[in-house]
């Protein structure tokens, strides 16, 4: 009966003392705060870049790595696919936020803002536009573009001034 107390004492002993341990090895002890936009390091859209296979232009900032990019001081990512159904461009997401009509330059756009799993610096702004105009169905395109900030705050009026960078060579 001894042996089970010292062995169970020894076991509360060693995890109050590695549960301290990991305490102080994190200072803040889960309360850092998430890194937030700052729009004095707001950049512009100058950089162009083409996907003629999707018939897409678009402007990045200048310090670009591909399509990632810093901006307001967060890391920021621009993915783009352009499809002949509107199946997956434009129900993925369907349920993660509100779609809303936004004009920008020269397009019409449905727009979605939210943040990706819940997370509050995980957010995502999703952007299609459906090409429909020809009789022709196999001449219909659609564009899901998502441009992903990966930290909060950060201002929509810099994903506007992407926005208006797009141009859809195809249908010009």
């Amino acid at each position: 009966m001894k042996k089970v107390i010292v062995l169970f004492l020894t076991l509360v002993i060693a995890f109050a003392f590695f549960g301290c341990g990991i305490k102080t090895l994190t200072p803040d002890n889960g309360t850092k705060k998430n890194k937030t936009a700052d729009i004095g390091l707001a950049k512009e859209f100058t950089s162009p870049m083409e996907w003629t296979s999707d018939g897409l232009k678009f402007c990045l900032p200048e310090d670009h790595d591909a399509t990632s990019f810093t901006d307001c001081g967060l890391n920021c990512l621009f993915t783009g696919d352009c499809y002949d159904a509107d199946v997956v461009a434009y129900h993925e997401y369907d349920n993660d936020g509100e779609t809303v009509k936004k004009t920008v330059g020269k397009y019409t756009f449905d727009f979605q803002s939210f943040d990706y799993l819940g997370l509050s610096d995980w957010h995502i702004f999703v952007i299609r536009i459906a090409f429909t105009e020809s009789r022709n169905q196999m001449e219909h395109r659609y564009y899901k573009l998502i441009y992903t900030v990966y930290g909060s705050g950060y201002p929509e009026s810099q994903v506007e001034k992407f926005m208006k960078t797009l141009d859809f060579t195809w249908f010009d």
